[in-house]
């Protein structure tokens, strides 16, 4: 028994959480969630982005211990290969300031590494590289090829350094 149109559309109504642009060529199928209303977590735009976030990366102040109202960094990457990976970046006592031939200013800082999937913990080092001010601008981490950069929009970025 062949449908019409009337047939297909009484047969498929609307009555679950999705719908259907049933008019011709180029028949879409979303999810049924209303502009701005995406779970948590993906983007919320209708392009089409690229969904979870992966990493992220923020300037917090350290409360106690040695260096109290100075700054370090919180970063975090997930990745299916390692799974959760968290970093606590900040100065220690032995940090130092290097001036480089483009007129960068460079500081030593500790890096607790924290993959959660090993439930391991290492300490490496990160050279931060920091204004006149002492305010950071970014930490790269030369055993991992990572880049934190705290003021990438979006909640910061930390991941693999990539060239422009």
């Amino acid at each position: 028994m062949a449908y019409g149109n009337q047939g297909f559309r009484n047969q498929h109504d609307n009555s679950n959480n999705y719908s259907y642009n049933r008019g011709g060529y180029g028949q879409t199928f979303d999810q049924g969630y209303q502009r701005g209303s995406a779970p948590r977590g993906y983007n919320r735009n209708n392009g089409g982005g690229s969904g979870k976030k992966h990493s992220g990366a923020k300037i917090s102040r350290i409360t106690k211990g040695q260096n109290t109202d100075s700054d370090c960094i919180v970063a975090w990457n997930y990745s299916k290969a390692r799974g959760l990976v968290k970093l606590l970046i900040t100065p220690y006592k032995g940090t130092k300031r290097v001036d480089s031939k483009p007129g960068k200013l460079w500081e030593n800082w500790m890096v607790k590494v924290t993959i959660s999937r090993t439930l391991s913990e290492s300490i490496t080092s990160a050279m931060v590289e920091v204004n006149s001010g002492g305010g950071i601008i970014k930490a790269t981490i030369q055993q991992f090829g990572w880049v934190v950069n705290p003021k990438a929009p979006n909640g910061g970025y930390c991941g693999t350094f990539t060239k422009k």
